[in-house]
């Protein structure tokens, strides 16, 4: 039965690996024990680790003895043996013995078979005991033991040696702890425990003879009665503990189990005799080797057997370098104990656990309850944001609809007074769609009268089944509605559902303002049923009144001017004439001085004696016309340089002058010619002024049509993505965002356009508003730095060059000085797509010069004196309505300063202008 489960045991621990073993540069490390006893395991590790910095041809190959699981020593043999003839064919070139059961079986089993294989000895004792000996365990004494040094010749073997420092670990305890009397050691039925045992035994009574040695012994002691014997220990005893694998019964005993059955039960620190690793965390310390120092150490050697070195030639060696002092940091503190009365360096381990250590698991478990927690606050506070967005997100999507409703309503306001002929025609179609959308009764026009206190019905539309009222509301009185009229001239709107006396159930109205003045005011009436006035109600109205103002503006605008043609034509007919005056031969005898005047010839002389025959002008039919009827009448362009080439007659007008050359043949009363009357009738004011009329009629279509194309460009982008947000409720979140942005942007752009359109009207009427302040420039350029930073790609570089002094300061209006620099921006952000914007301003003894340099397209010279005109657009399919620049260059003429620009195409743009200081 015993040869079977030796059998048995064997096939269990042979090493089925299938790594190539064909090769014959590799080591054979042979472990006395498994693979997991902690410090065999350590200076394997170490080993490997340190041979392969310095060697990388040779592999390490691992076989296991497993004496920790298996008692009989048979067993270790027998497993030798396997281990010899696997690796016969092809032999390691060094074979590394760990620990004395391996080196005792080597030697019982090896007969030759790897010739003379190198043999690497680790963690072997200074004395080695025969085989057979060793198997009769319990009469073993030191008598027993022969040198390593000497058995080593036989075996062609070299390594590092293990002291065991019992003495020096009982000196250290003593050290530590005065008071101790006793010293247990306890060592098991193993080599290593029965080698301390010994040891203990021959040399504490010769070092230590004060103390008492209580040998436990595991060669004659159970496990169990090892216990007992712990729990009875007299007072003042220390504890040397060497390993406990296996009892007098050859019962294995777990590593980890044992050891903390050993200390649940004794209460003072145990001492060691061997690096532990992980499993001295419990243990006080001692005197003992570290096992990754020993295992480098005895890669060294095996690097030098490699190199060719004989073991002969390397003496064996007790690994003193790595043999020292180890103690506890935890237990030093705990027992308060002073490490410097061992006299000796020490090497510290298992220091005190931290607070995360000493608490990992309810630290952990409260993180975890923690992020539990908060995940479902985060849950619930997602669920509720999200029906919360839901519900902002319908709100805004009927707010978006209202106010593109509105905005698509304002766009064709402004179309119909760009469209109709009159004002009245304009005004009507207006209250008619405001009186449409609001669903109301009455839609009207009131106009206050120069004095404040009387007011008109001046336009008036109503829905179907409502009386008219326009003809019993003229020459008002404003007391009558004094808190309407009141708000009204305070420039607030005025909203009401209480004027039942009135027989109005609902009112709106808001003030008609130009030139900061309140002129009127527009309204809207509920007469059948309430209407609760929404904000949005409140912000449609206001923005229509604008509308209004700028449509009426207009037009009134064209009927003065109309008039004021109409007097001057007047004026201009009942001036006095321009007369020549020629004989019957046609030869020039006088002229009056209206005629010098007109054309600028200074002497008179030089005329007399023309003749009317040589006057180039009157071609041959002309001649005919005239000698027909007695008179002609004909368009003649008055040129200086003409006159000056043709009749040697100088004129001191620099340009051609246009005039309607009347001439009428003077006869008597007999029919015959008695001379000839010129009339000169200076047309020069008229053809320049319908030359401009003319420009003016081709850009007024050209601005119409430039208007409705702007205006519907956004509103189509507006009411597209509108559509978009509202019919696809599906839609991501980022396509949503951009729709929304894209909305955003064009709304600023019609925004834009009104706004500029309200400033061409003031400009229009002389009312182009100015509230000069005191202006920090750099704080204010700085601010437009950051505004339009956000609008530049990623390729044009936005900055605010110059000192940045932060002193300099104009008083002027902000507003405008800030319209200016933002319209030249915006240009240039418009045909700059790489390299830079920048823009800045310079200090001048008497002003200040501001100004935007791109890299943009640039300008054709010829094009750069239009530029300032209105309505001029350089490329038509950019965005504008060519306002911007003459806008800007109106208000730097109001600040008497200069504007202008430097260009060349195709190397950007620079404008500029100047305000003087004050």
């Amino acid at each position: 039965m015993r040869y079977i489960i030796i059998a048995l045991c064997l096939l269990f621990a042979i090493n089925l690996s299938g790594e190539n073993k064909e090769r014959d540069d590799y080591i054979l490390l042979i472990s006395s024990y498994s693979s997991r006893y902690p410090w065999p395991k350590m200076i394997e590790n170490s080993f490997r680790e340190e041979l392969n910095l310095h060697v990388d041809s040779v592999k390490v190959y691992s076989e296991y003895l497993n004496c920790d699981r298996f008692s009989s020593s048979e067993i270790w043999v027998e497993r030798m043996k396997v281990i010899l003839r696997q690796h016969s064919a092809c032999p390691p070139k060094i074979v590394v013995l760990l620990a004395d059961a391996s080196w005792m079986a080597y030697r019982k089993a090896y007969n030759g078979e790897w010739g003379e294989v190198k043999v690497l000895l680790a963690g072997v004792k200074d004395w080695g005991v025969d085989y057979d000996r060793y198997c009769d365990k319990q009469h073993l004494s030191a008598k027993d033991f022969v040198a390593t040094t000497d058995l080593c010749k036989q075996y062609n073997a070299t390594g590092l040696t293990e002291r065991v420092g019992v003495s020096k670990t009982i000196h250290m305890m003593k050290r530590l702890f005065p008071d101790t009397k006793n010293v247990v050691l306890v060592g098991d039925n193993c080599f290593y425990g029965i080698f301390a045992s010994l040891l203990a035994q021959k040399f504490v009574p010769e070092d230590h003879p004060e103390l008492n040695l209580i040998s436990l012994d595991g060669r004659f002691l159970t496990t169990d009665s090892l216990l007992r014997s712990l729990e009875h220990l007299p007072e003042h005893t220390g504890i040397v503990y060497a390993s406990w694998l296996q009892d007098m019964t050859s019962q294995t005993n777990d590593f980890d189990y044992i050891n903390a059955k050993i200390f649940a039960t004794v209460d003072q620190p145990v001492f060691t005799l061997a690096d532990w690793g992980k499993g001295s965390k419990d243990f006080m310390g001692g005197y003992y080797y570290s096992m990754v120092t020993y295992g480098q150490q005895l890669a060294e050697i095996a690097i030098r057997l490699l190199d060719g070195a004989e073991p002969g030639d390397i003496p064996l060696n007790d690994a003193g370098e790595g043999f020292g002092a180890h103690l506890n940091k935890s237990l030093v503190l705990k027992y308060k104990l002073d490490p410097a009365v061992l006299g000796d360096p020490v090497a510290y381990f298992s220091y005190p656990s931290s607070f995360w250590e000493e608490n990992k698991n309810v630290l952990v478990g409260m993180l975890i309850g923690t992020l539990v927690f908060v995940l479902v606050l985060m849950i619930g506070f997602y669920f509720y944001r999200t029906r919360n967005y839901l519900r902002w997100q319908q709100e805004l999507s009927d707010s978006l609809k209202d106010s593109l409703e509105n905005q698509r309503h304002i766009s064709e306001s402004l179309e119909v007074f760009l469209q109709e002929k009159t004002e009245e025609e304009a005004v009507n179609r207006m209250l008619l769609r405001i009186m449409e959308e609001y669903r109301a009764d009455r839609a009207y026009i009131f106009e206050f009268d120069r004095s404040g206190l009387f007011c008109d019905n001046t336009y008036e539309v109503v829905a179907e089944g409502i009386e008219p009222q326009k003809e019993n509301l003229q020459h008002a009185l404003v007391a009558d509605s004094a808190d309407m009229c009141s708000a009204v001239l305070r420039n607030e709107l005025f909203a009401d559902d209480d004027l039942d006396a009135q027989g109005i159930r609902s009112i709106l109205v808001a003030p008609l303002n130009s030139n900061n003045r309140t002129w009127g005011f527009v309204g809207v009436d509920f007469v059948r049923e309430k209407r609760e006035w929404t904000e949005q109600d409140k912000l449609y109205i206001s923005t229509l009144s604008h509308v209004l103002c700028i449509g009426m503006s207009h037009f009134r605008s064209e009927v003065l001017q109309k008039e004021s043609e109409l007097r001057f034509g007047y004026l201009y007919r009942n001036t006095s004439l321009a007369i020549c005056l020629f004989d019957a031969k046609g030869v020039m005898q006088e002229v009056n001085e209206c005629f010098l005047e007109a054309t600028g010839i200074t002497d008179k002389k030089d005329l007399i004696g023309l003749s009317l025959y040589s006057l180039r002008f009157i071609s041959d039919e002309c001649w005919e016309v005239l000698d027909g009827t007695g008179q002609l009448v004909i368009d003649y362009e008055f040129s200086p340089k003409a006159w000056k080439e043709a009749y040697e007659i100088c004129s001191k007008k620099k340009s051609s002058r246009y005039f309607t050359v009347h001439v009428k043949g003077l006869k008597d009363e007999a029919g015959n010619t008695l001379g000839y009357m010129m009339v000169w009738i200076d047309n020069t004011v008229l053809v320049e002024a319908r030359a401009k009329a003319e420009e003016s009629d081709r850009l007024k279509s050209a601005f119409i049509a430039n208007m409705s194309h702007e205006i519907r460009t956004p509103l189509n982008a507006i009411v597209g993505f509108s559509e978009l947000l509202t019919m696809d409720e599906e839609l991501e979140k980022d396509e949503r965002d951009e729709y929304i942005k894209l909305i955003r942007t064009n709304t600023d752009l019609l925004l834009q356009l009104i706004n500029d359109i309200l400033d061409l009207s003031k400009i229009e009427a002389g009312v182009l508003d100015f509230i000069p302040e005191k202006v920090e420039v750099d704080l204010l350029l700085s601010g437009i730095e950051s505004l339009y930073k956000m609008k530049v790609d990623g390729d044009v570089e936005m900055k605010f060059v110059g000192e940045h002094t932060g002193v300099n300061s104009l008083f002027v209006d902000k507003n405008r000085l800030s319209q200016i620099i933002c319209n030249f921006l915006n240009n240039a952000l418009k045909f700059t797509t790489k390299g830079y914007i920048h823009f800045g301003y310079e200090v001048r003894e008497s002003d200040m010069y501001f100004f935007v340099e791109d890299t943009g397209s640039g300008i054709l010279r010829e094009k750069q004196e239009a530029i300032f005109q209105r309505f001029v657009k350089l490329d038509s399919f950019k965005q504008g309505t060519g306002l911007g620049l003459s806008i800007c260059s109106t208000i730097v003429e109001k600040w008497k300063g200069q504007i202008g620009v430097e260009s060349e195409e195709g190397h950007g743009s620079k404008f500029w202008f100047t305000v003087p200081k004050l």
